[in-house]
């Protein structure tokens, strides 16, 4: 095998690779997009007093205020939801800053005249490590609110967010319809 045939290979392959790995990082994104909705619908109860004198009350929005009066909440829960949610958002922001960075240090990698593919897995390791840590700050969260409900609230809140969840995978349907729709190749034209 000559030198051009076999570099002609391995751009080749590595083109393959690349084609992969971009696959599955918009595959990880969309399922972190996806988590990351969820999880901001299922703690975000609360933002807390508007001042010294009113109650600690959710934040604006139909869907949260909904939730907040069908769930009947005391004021004790919705404070707690409160707590957990500032916890929650405090330590997401720190995640998605650490998923920022794990993923332009990929993309960097990845634009390289010559990609380390070593140092690729290395970093795709530390973007799963991430996304795991996002995961279980995740169910962290969930297991806080399981706490603050009762199991009968608890059981409300579960059922409003798979309607939520229905909802939003019937839009993520459509989005990607859509997206099927604009990457079909053009006809030809004679």
């Amino acid at each position: 095998m000559n030198q051009g045939t076999f570099y002609a290979r391995t751009m080749s392959k590595m083109y393959e690779e690349v084609e992969k790995m971009k696959t599955v990082c918009q595959k990880i994104a969309l399922a972190i997009t996806a988590l990351s909705m969820v999880f901001v619908a299922e703690t975000a109860f609360a933002q807390g007093p508007e001042g010294p004198e009113q109650p600690a009350r959710p934040p604006k929005g139909e869907f949260i205020q909904k939730m907040v009066d069908e769930l009947d909440l005391t004021e004790q829960q919705v404070q707690q939801i409160t707590k957990n949610k500032q916890e929650s958002d405090q330590q997401n922001k720190l995640l998605r800053e650490k998923m920022k960075q794990a993923r332009d240090a990929i993309r960097t990698e990845l634009i390289k005249d010559t990609t380390n593919e070593k140092a690729l897995k290395r970093l795709a390791n530390e973007l799963k490590t991430v996304q795991a840590e996002m995961v279980d700050q995740h169910i962290k969260s969930l297991l806080e609110v399981k706490k603050i409900l009762t199991p009968e609230q608890f059981k409300q809140f579960n059922e409003k967010m798979e309607q939520k969840r229905g909802k939003f995978s019937q839009f993520r349907g459509k989005m990607q319809e859509r997206w099927n729709e604009r990457s079909k190749p053009c006809p030809e034209q004679e």
